[in-house]
């Protein structure tokens, strides 16, 4: 009973140092340890068995020929078929001194691209004075053919990414940004149509190195200045509706508590009678489970769950409740009872998801994106880590976030469906993708002023 009760307290996570084994018996190691022990084996519909069979050889193979970057790439991609933002190699900087990932992905061409609802492929940026822009490439332009597939094809089969992918829709983001992306020096045969344009243009590009400048460009990164700042800010739009921007939701010692600056702004809208108010939480990876508790508490009238949580328990053998872990939203001052919009996107990661889940359903608050969050909500709070050979530490979440029915909440399932998705799902298409990427305006905040005036 004691154990029960105290799944949390109780447990440990000693580290697995595999790092002395061979290719294949470490991974034989890991997969069976993963088996008892990853989170969401059974809610993903994991396989262990076939994942077994079908990587084994290929360590084996990989062992036998001393072959460092087929160890290197079978890994990441056992580890990407988990499918779960959580798992991460954390020593592994794929843009500084990873030789696998720059021989296979180090090439630029000088473009990204995105995939519409209806399956097009256009391209998002263009780099100046790039191959594409040279070859007259421009933001906009259908990708017709790339490198002997239809844009489409080309799309779908691109598998390369920085990180772990949960969702089709995470998936989706990363395979435009590395779709157009290729060994140094390969040349590629493209066919594109520019916007507004009715005939199609065929161009050879060669991949330089663009010290990956449009994977950079493409995916937001905070800076040590962001992590430093206060990470609320906020303000009254034009419109008469109040703004609110979460950036991550961590404590900082040298800035106002969040749950002031947070209290402070609402009173101040409250004040002022705004229309509505916007929580912009797009692009926030996450933090602390209590502080984005803590926030929810400024929208709700009673006590709310935000999470129950389970763990392995080591002497039990199963996955149980910590009964001492509940995280609860707690009515805070001042309530905002006004009309809420909730923005949200597929790098709204962790406890960034938190929020958008615990408060959608209110008859006051409607979430709204062109995708749902990152889908991956596991807790990281004493994370399962194997060392693995050639140098390499991996890390797996170690808990799982529960419902009020004690169900997986927020964590993608093997379809690659979850996080919290949108009541307003926002269409990708060619007027949004105008608008957004041509016109460069805010449709997101447009949709959600739009949700709030109705």
């Amino acid at each position: 009973m004691l154990a029960l009760m105290y799944a949390g307290v109780l447990r440990y996570n000693p580290v697995s140092d595999l790092s002395g084994m061979s290719y294949s018996k470490a991974f034989v190691t890991m997969n069976e340890r993963l088996s008892r022990e990853y989170p969401f084996g059974e809610w993903k519909k994991i396989d262990w068995n076939e994942r077994r069979s079908k990587y084994e050889p290929i360590f084996k193979q990989a062992e036998k020929d001393h072959n460092f970057d087929l160890y290197y790439k079978t890994l990441r991609e056992y580890l990407f078929s988990l499918r779960d933002g959580h798992i991460k190699i954390v020593n592994d900087n794929v843009y500084d001194g990873n030789k696998v990932f720059k021989k296979e992905v180090g090439g630029g061409f000088g473009l990204s691209a995105v995939q519409l609802d209806n399956g097009k492929v256009l391209v998002s940026l263009v780099l100046e004075n790039s191959p594409a822009d040279q070859n007259g490439i421009k933001p906009g332009a259908e990708i017709i053919m790339w490198d002997g597939k239809t844009g489409k094809e080309a799309f779908d089969r691109t598998t390369w990414s920085e990180t772990n992918m949960a969702t089709n829709e995470v998936r989706r983001f990363n395979q435009g940004r590395f779709m157009v992306r290729a060994p140094i020096g390969k040349e590629v045969q493209a066919e594109f149509r520019n916007w507004g344009e009715t005939e199609s243009v065929r161009t050879n590009l060669t991949a330089y190195d663009d010290q990956f400048e449009t994977l950079k460009k493409t995916k937001p990164k905070f800076t040590q200045a962001d992590l430093d700042a206060s990470p609320i800010e906020g303000e009254i739009l034009d419109n008469e509706y109040g703004y609110v921007k979460i950036k991550h939701f961590l404590r900082k010692s040298n800035v106002t508590a969040p749950e002031k600056s947070l209290a402070d702004l609402l009173k101040t809208f409250q004040e002022k009678h705004v229309k509505g108010l916007i929580i912009d939480l797009r692009n926030n990876p996450g933090g602390e489970d209590q502080l984005a508790a803590n926030l929810a508490g400024f929208f709700v009238k009673e006590e709310k769950l935000y999470e129950y949580v389970s763990y392995y328990n080591r002497y039990t053998g199963r996955f149980e409740r910590n009964r001492n872990e509940v995280v609860k939203i707690k009515p805070a001052t001042p309530y905002f009872d006004g009309k809420v919009a909730i923005l949200i996107n597929c790098l709204t990661g962790s406890s960034g998801e938190g929020m958008p889940l615990a408060l959608k359903g209110l008859p006051n608050v409607q979430i709204v994106g062109f995708t749902s969050s990152s889908g991956s909500f596991g807790l990281v709070s004493s994370p399962i880590e194997i060392k693995m050979p050639e140098g390499y530490t991996l890390r797996f979440p170690d808990g799982r976030s529960l419902d009020q029915d004690q169900e997986v909440q927020g964590d993608a399932d093997q379809s690659g469906v979850g996080g919290a998705v949108p009541d307003i799902k926002i269409p990708l298409d060619e007027e949004t993708f105008k608008e957004s990427i041509m016109d460069g305006q805010d449709v997101e905040l447009r949709y959600a002023i739009e949700a709030l005036e109705r």
